[in-house]
């Protein structure tokens, strides 16, 4: 080639895996090391037809006029890596990526998305394995007894498309290796979950559905049904079936529009720097081909989290959202799903059977368990709590502790790393919008009997005189931090659990 000339060549990268612990506690073993390994790439890549271009650290970049050529050469490099003897306390392993695509030239160096892509497979691969794209596999003609084994679709960094990626095993070489080291930063804030899924497999699918034809999806429904579990299953499904990417930001912990602005900037992790809008920051970040961004727990902010979706819907034409709210954001084109209870003969008694049991109880009534998730109205988050109990008390006694006003959950245990609510367990962050335990509020009169006395729910001390069926919701979400105490009493004289499941408290003093 000569200097700006294009050509259609195969690019190999070479990493040593792990290499920097190595350098800190073994410097001088090091360095021979790397020596040895710098004459043992040249000297092969040269054997299979090959130009060094550069050694870069502890790794080099070579090209190849033949993308056969230059799987030889990787299957060659990786035996001969395994089979040498190493001065450090442990064996040198190299990862290679490989890819073919068109490059230019300048000063015996080469450039082009080739160069770049290629980079990036070989840091995806592990030490002795060999990752190549399709276009090696579709190009190179692999001697018998090599194997490829179809990988599937990764997106890289930097890289618009997703690559379809092929492990290449040469005879006698390793084939097991861990999944791909790739560092997708969508998926990574998805709340962990250590419990199983329950009771809204079906509505996963119908969501993902419902997203995949309508660029704005709002779940709606009153706290503690279930809404960030249900997204949260949605977006983690999403992830596993496809190669778009998938942003959640947890918007629990503002309280300005000011300050959805900045966590969606922090999710995406978008500097903008003046004079460029957060908004545009935020569509350059999303320019992919259909990515998903969840705003969860939207209510207590919709004006902001309105303006901001509408502004993200006009400057990244192909971005999906997904709101979790109690209310609709009210936008055009917005498709409102609301979450529902649980029905408390079907899903309901089997989420509380797996939390039961997981809690330790032995044997349960099946009648009575479904009166208990009947009077609890099918919310999941109230029917986690108490299943908790099941391992000490009896159903029957969980729901005469209903009746007579008994502490339902006392001493409850933190489930998640970053909870959601519904179906996986209550909320551990330090600050939520309904953050009760600075807060008294007080039932209706419309709620009592007239021959009641005022009923005031003293969420300070978590104790509640009568019962305030609305504070159910309430507690429930900022459940997870208040740990080693009681958190609500609950049930009139009349054992009704009467919740607005229109997600917005009937009872007077209640904040939405």
């Amino acid at each position: 080639m000569t200097v700006g000339e294009v050509a259609d060549i195969t690019v190999v990268f070479t990493d040593i895996e792990s290499s920097t612990p190595l350098w800190e506690a073994e410097t001088e073993a090091m360095n021979v090391a790397l020596m040895r390994h710098d004459q043992l790439i040249s000297t092969l890549v040269v054997e299979n037809g090959g130009r060094v271009v550069k050694h870069i650290g502890d790794g080099s970049c070579s090209v190849f006029g033949s993308p056969t050529d230059a799987v030889l050469a990787a299957g060659a490099i990786n035996r001969a890596v395994e089979a040498e003897s190493w001065p450090t306390s442990r064996p040198i392993r190299v990862r290679v990526g490989v890819h073919r695509g068109v490059a230019f030239q300048r000063d015996g160096d080469v450039f082009g998305p080739v160069v770049n892509r290629a980079a990036r497979i070989e840091a995806a691969a592990h030490g002795g394995q060999i990752v190549v794209s399709a276009s090696v596999t579709e190009s190179a003609a692999l001697p018998p007894g090599w194997a490829s084994v179809d990988l599937g679709q990764h997106r890289l960094r930097g890289v618009a498309e997703p690559l379809q990626l092929y492990q290449i095993t040469p005879p006698s070489g390793r084939a097991e290796f861990p999944p791909l080291a790739i560092a997708r930063r969508h998926g990574r804030s998805l709340p962990s979950s250590r419990d199983r899924f329950v009771g809204r497999e079906l509505e996963v699918d119908t969501l993902l559905a419902l997203i995949g034809t309508n660029r704005l999806v709002t779940l709606t429904g009153p706290g503690g049904v279930g809404k960030t579990r249900l997204a949260v299953e949605a977006s983690r499904t999403l992830l596993d079936r496809s190669a778009e990417e998938v942003w959640f930001a947890d918007l629990s912990v503002v309280g300005t529009a000011a300050g959805v602005i900045d966590a969606v900037l922090g999710e995406l992790q978008a500097r903008p720097e003046a004079p460029t809008e957060p908004l545009d920051a935020m569509a350059a970040v999303l320019a992919g081909s259909h990515p998903l961004l969840v705003l969860d727990n939207a209510e207590h902010v919709l004006d902001g989290v309105a303006q901001l979706v509408d502004g993200l819907l006009e400057r990244a034409p192909g971005v999906r959202i997904l709101v979790s709210s109690r209310r609709a954001l009210g936008l055009g084109g917005e498709r409102v799903v609301p979450v529902r209870p649980l029905e408390a003969d079907g899903a309901a008694v089997d989420l509380f059977v797996d939390r039961a049991q997981m809690s330790g109880a032995a044997e349960l009534d099946a009648v009575e368990v479904a009166e208990l998730c009947r009077e609890l109205d099918g919310l999941p988050l109230a029917i986690e709590l108490a299943a908790r109990r099941a391992a000490a008390l009896t159903v029957t006694e969980i729901r005469a502790g209903l009746r007579n006003r008994l502490d339902l959950v006392d001493g409850s245990r933190r489930q998640l790393s970053r909870p959601g609510r519904g179906t996986s367990g209550p909320r551990s962050s330090g600050r939520t919008r309904s953050s009760t335990s600075r807060r008294r509020h007080t039932c209706s009169a419309s709620r009592r009997r007239p021959r009641n006395r005022a009923l005031r729910c003293r969420s300070r001390d978590h104790r509640a005189s009568e019962g305030c069926p609305d504070e159910l919701s309430r507690r429930a979400q900022g459940a997870g931090r208040r740990v080693d105490r009681p958190l609500w009493r609950f049930g009139a004289r009349s054992g009704r659990r009467q919740l607005d499941h229109q997600g917005l408290p009937r009872a007077e003093g209640h904040r939405a």
